[in-house]
This record gives C-alpha cells, structure tokens and sequence, in this order.
C-alpha cells in the first residue's frame, strides 16, 4: 500500500510539472521525441559532398547563427542554422602531430584520408620532414583516390585558390603546403608541385582561384609566377581538357563528362 502511495504522489506531481508551461521546455521535449522515432535511413548514397568550412569550429558557428538570428529579429541563440537541421550532426577532432594549434594542410590531409601527419605537410604521412625532399615520403590514399578507383567522379570547388592546402589534400602530395608552383620547389628536389600535380591527376573537375600558379613569369598581365616558362593552362587545353576563365565561359559550358574541366577565375 505504500508503494502505490508513492506512485501515485510522484505521478500526480510528474503531472503537474510547471516545466510544461514554458515553450521552450515543450520544444525541447518533442525534439527528443522526434530524435527517438526516427527510422534509421538504410539506401545507399548515390553521390557525397564533403564541406569543408576552413577553420570553422564551435565559436564560429555560433558567431554565424548570432549573427543570422538577429538578422532576422531575433535574439540570435534561439536561430536554427540549415546545417544543425541535418538528421545527424557530431563533433570531430582533427588535429597535426607535431603542434597544438593545427594548419590546413595536416588538417585536410586527415579529413580526406583518415590519417594524422604533421603540419605543413599535404597526403603524406608524419614520417616526412616538411619542405624536406630527402626525407621519408609516403604517400596517402584520399577519399578521392578510393572513389576514382571506383570509377566515380571526382570534383573540386573552392572560392581560394584551387593549390591552397585545403582543396589541394584531394589530388597532391607534397613536403610543403607553399609549393603551389615550381618557383618555391627546391631546385634540388624532384617533386612536382602542387600546380602541376592537379593538371597530371585524375580529377574530373577542379572550380577555384590561384591562376598565377598556372601560369609563366612571362605572362605579366596574369601575374604569373611560374619560373618554369611553362603554361599548365595551355597544357592542360591541348590534352583535351575543358578550360573555363570567367563568368561567361562558365554559363555557356555544356557538360561533357568525358573531359576533365578546370576552371580558374
């Protein structure tokens, strides 16, 4: 008899719980509800984007959200942003091997292929010396590797240059994130660099900036950087490529899958 008192005294003030007044109590209560229903979706992905916000951790994200929020009137905190509606959101934690604060070179090199290697470094693993030739060289497989094995398409798009350390991880392996193009490359070092690398790869689409890294001192109007004299755009045309320059070139682009398109804008 007494344990049914209490029962009945905790049910009635579970009942009454004055939590229920507030709407924000009630939100959070059917947020957990809904997460609990959810079916677990079993199709297999057709395509995959991977996003990579460079630098953009915890505090960035709530900065934007703020920011948006109070954009559209609001307070701010209470903002929902498209990403955090996502079925599914986690934290990870991407770091180099050699330093506690990490660069993008490292970092995307781990997000891409899984391992951990040292900063400055670009898909290879920590046994390398950056900007050390000499040294170790073992190269890592990226994600875009796999899917090219599996005769997916691979594409790139950035709004840096298109040789910067972040977007460079999926098509180059390099002992430095600074050798975009052969004039910063060691004379005594046999590596390509990373400008080079994209034209040799097996990417099928590559959108971004950086064209000077294409391009031979010579051309000054384009302020190219190039030592070699060579022009990996002309080059890469020649091979069949698609190249796309501006605006226009990429309205009037007609897709054909068959060729490999770089556009540099």
């Amino acid at each position: 008899m007494f344990f049914l008192l209490l029962f009945l005294i905790t049910f009635s003030q579970l009942s009454a719980n004055p939590q229920m007044n507030y709407q924000s109590f009630n939100d959070g209560q059917s947020f957990i509800k809904n997460q609990i229903q959810k079916k677990i979706n079993k199709n297999k992905a057709k395509n995959v984007i991977v996003i990579v916000g460079d630098g953009y951790g915890i505090t960035t994200n709530y900065i934007n959200r703020l920011n948006q929020g109070q954009i559209n009137g609001g307070l701010g905190d209470e903002f929902v942003l498209p990403h955090e509606k996502l079925d599914h959101l986690a934290l990870i934690k991407t770091y180099t091997t050699n330093g506690q604060t990490p660069d993008s070179a490292g970092t995307s090199t781990a997000i891409h292929s899984g391992i951990k290697t040292k900063s400055g470094i670009i898909g290879l693993t920590d046994s390398s010396i950056r900007g050390d030739c000499m040294s170790k060289r073992t190269e890592v497989e990226s994600i875009s590797d796999i899917f090219k094995k599996l005769d997916k398409s691979v594409g790139v798009v950035t709004n840096t240059r298109i040789t910067h350390a972040t977007p460079a991880a999926l098509y180059a392996h390099s002992f430095d994130r600074n050798w975009e193009d052969d004039s910063k490359v060691p004379k005594d070092c046999s590596q390509d660099d990373i400008a080079l690398q994209l034209i040799n790869s097996d990417i099928d689409l590559a959108l971004g900036g950086g064209k000077r890294h294409f391009l031979p001192l010579e051309i000054v109007s384009q302020k190219g950087k190039r030592t070699d004299s060579r022009n990996l755009i002309e080059e890469f045309k020649n091979s069949g490529g698609i190249y796309l320059n501006n605006e226009n070139d990429f309205q009037n682009y007609k897709i054909d899958t068959k060729k490999r398109l770089i556009g540099l804008f």
